[in-house]
C-alpha cells in the first residue's frame, strides 16, 4: 500500500518497549519505499491509522490489549478493574503499571491484505444460521456449518502475525513467552499448531509485523 502526503498513519517504533509500539504520525513526503514523517522510515513499519478504536468490552485480568501511553499504542496486560471506566494495566516488557480510562484502551488489530483484523477477542454475532466474522470495516458472511473452522483459521493467522512481530527483533523475553502462552489459550492453538508455526517462523525470512502471508482466501 502506498501513502499520499497528508495521510494519517501509525509507525512501528521498537525503541521504547520490547514489543514495539504504534506511534501516530502524518506523511510529509515519500517515494513509495521510504516516507518522511518527523524522521525517514521504511514503508514496512507504516500502517494506516484505524478509523476509530474499537472499544474493548468485558475486560478481565490477564487480557492483552493496547493502551495509549505517551502518544503511542503499546501492548499491555489488564491487571484489575477499578470501575467500568478505569483499569490498572502493565506495559508488556516493562514494570510500569498504569491507571487508565477505557477510552485509552483498544483491541489489538492487525493490518493485513488492506483491511483491519481483530487479534485475540474476535467478536462475532450470530443471527439464525448466519454468522458475521468481525473485522475492521469488513464482514465476511458464512453459514453455521463451517463457522468454527473458518474462525479458527483466522485465530491461527492472528497467532502467526503476533509471533512474527515478537520474534522480528531476535530472541524473546520471558514476559513475551508468557504473552504467547496466554495468547495460545485465548486463540485455542494446539501444541501441534504451535510447533507448526514455529517451523514456519524459522523458515520465513519476513520481518514485517502484521504484514505476512495473505489472509486465507477461504475467509
Amino acid at each position: 500500500m502506498k501513502y499520499k502526503k497528508g495521510t494519517k498513519v501509525e509507525v512501528l517504533d521498537k525503541r521504547e518497549v520490547p514489543c514495539g509500539s504504534w506511534r501516530r504520525a502524518e506523511i510529509v513526503s515519500g517515494n513509495g519505499h521510504t516516507y518522511r514523517l518527523v524522521e525517514r522510515v521504511p514503508r514496512k513499519v507504516i500502517r494506516p491509522r484505524p478509523l476509530s478504536a474499537q472499544d474493548p468490552v468485558d475486560l478481565v485480568a490477564g487480557d492483552i490489549i493496547e493502551v495509549l501511553d505517551s502518544a503511542s499504542w503499546k501492548l499491555s496486560e489488564v491487571l484489575s478493574t477499578v470501575d467500568p471506566n478505569y483499569f490498572y494495566v502493565r506495559l508488556l516488557g516493562s514494570l510500569r503499571t498504569l491507571k487508565v480510562q477505557r477510552s485509552d484502551l483498544r483491541l489489538r488489530q492487525c493490518w493485513a491484505d488492506n483491511r483491519w483484523v481483530a487479534i485475540g477477542k474476535v467478536f462475532c454475532s450470530a443471527l439464525s444460521f448466519d454468522f458475521a466474522l468481525c473485522t475492521r470495516g469488513n464482514k465476511v458472511n458464512f453459514n453455521k456449518g463451517d463457522a468454527a473452522e473458518r474462525i479458527h483459521k483466522l485465530e491461527l493467522y492472528a497467532y502467526r502475525t503476533t509471533m512474527e512481530a515478537l520474534y522480528s527483533s531476535g530472541s524473546i523475553t520471558w514476559e513475551q513467552e508468557e504473552l504467547m502462552t496466554n495468547l495460545r489459550l485465548e486463540l485455542h492453538i494446539s501444541n501441534d499448531e504451535h510447533l507448526s508455526e514455529l517451523r514456519y517462523l524459522s523458515s520465513s525470512k519476513s520481518d514485517l509485523p502484521c504484514q505476512t502471508d495473505p489472509m486465507p482466501q477461504s475467509l
